[in-house]
C-alpha cells in the first residue's frame, strides 16, 4: 500500500510541474530578458519529471502499469517535442506562432493528451493502492483470527492439563486421607504409595514414617505385656 502512495505523490508532483512549464513557456515570450532563466527553469522540471518517472519503473510494476506508463512515454515525449517547437518560434521571433500553438494549437492538444496520461496513471495507482490496503486490512482480520483461534485452542489445552492435574493431586490427597483414617481406626499396616514429585508425596513419606513408628512402639509394648 505505501509503495503506491509515494508514486501517487510524485506523479502528482510531475503534473503539476508540467503545468509550470505551459505557464513558463507564456512567461518565455512575454519577457525576453528572463529567457535564458526560464529556460533553465523549463529544462530542470523537465529532469524532474523523467527522474520521477526512473524512480516508479524502479518500483517493480504491475503490467497495467507499464501500458499506462508505454502510453504516458508517447504524450510525455510529444509534450516535449511540442514544447520545443514552440520555444523555438519565440527565439525565432515569431511570438504570435508561439502563442497560438500554447492557446489552441498543437502544444495544447499535446499537453491535454499528457494530462490524461497523467490522470490514467494516478487513477491507476489510486486504485491499486486501495486494493492493496483493502487486501492488507484482510490479511490482518485473517491475522487476528489465527491469533485468537490459536489462544483459545492453547487455553482450552491449559484447562484440560490442570483438569489432569487437579484430578491427580485431588486422588493422591484422597489416599492420605484414606490411609490416616484407617491408621486412626487401629489399622496400623496402613501405608500410602504417592509418587506425584511434590508436596503431596512428601506428605505421604512422612504419612508412612509416623506409621512405621507407630507400629514399632505397639509392637514393643505388646511384647513388653508378653
Amino acid at each position: 500500500y505505501v509503495n503506491h502512495l509515494q508514486p501517487i505523490h510524485d506523479l502528482g508532483v510531475a503534473d503539476a510541474l508540467a503545468y509550470q512549464m505551459r505557464g513558463d513557456s507564456f512567461k518565455y515570450i512575454l519577457v525576453p530578458e528572463q529567457r535564458t532563466t526560464i529556460r533553465q527553469k523549463i529544462e530542470e522540471a523537465i529532469a524532474t519529471i523523467n527522474q520521477d518517472l526512473v524512480y516508479y519503473r524502479g518500483l517493480g510494476i504491475s503490467p497495467e502499469e507499464e501500458a499506462a506508463l508505454a502510453g504516458f512515454d508517447v504524450a510525455w515525449a510529444d509534450y516535449q517535442s511540442a514544447l520545443a517547437a514552440t520555444l523555438k518560434l519565440v527565439d525565432q521571433g515569431d511570438e504570435a506562432a508561439a502563442i497560438t500553438s500554447l492557446a489552441t494549437g498543437d502544444l495544447t492538444a499535446k499537453r491535454v493528451a499528457l494530462s490524461a496520461a497523467f490522470g490514467q496513471l494516478l487513477q491507476l495507482n489510486d486504485e491499486i493502492a486501495s486494493a492493496t490496503h483493502e487486501q492488507s486490512d484482510a490479511n490482518r482480520l485473517q491475522s487476528i483470527g489465527w491469533l485468537i483461534g490459536i489462544t483459545v485452542v492453547g487455553l482450552v489445552i491449559a484447562l484440560g492439563f490442570a483438569f489432569f492435574i487437579g484430578r491427580g493431586i485431588a486422588r493422591n490427597i484422597a489416599r492420605v486421607t484414606a490411609s490416616a483414617q484407617a491408621l486412626a481406626a487401629g489399622d496400623l499396616s496402613q501405608r500410602v504409595e504417592v509418587h506425584s514429585g511434590d508436596e503431596i508425596e512428601t506428605m505421604a513419606k512422612a504419612f508412612n514414617t509416623m506409621a512405621d513408628r507407630l507400629q514399632e512402639r505397639v509392637q514393643a509394648e505388646e511384647q513388653a505385656k508378653a
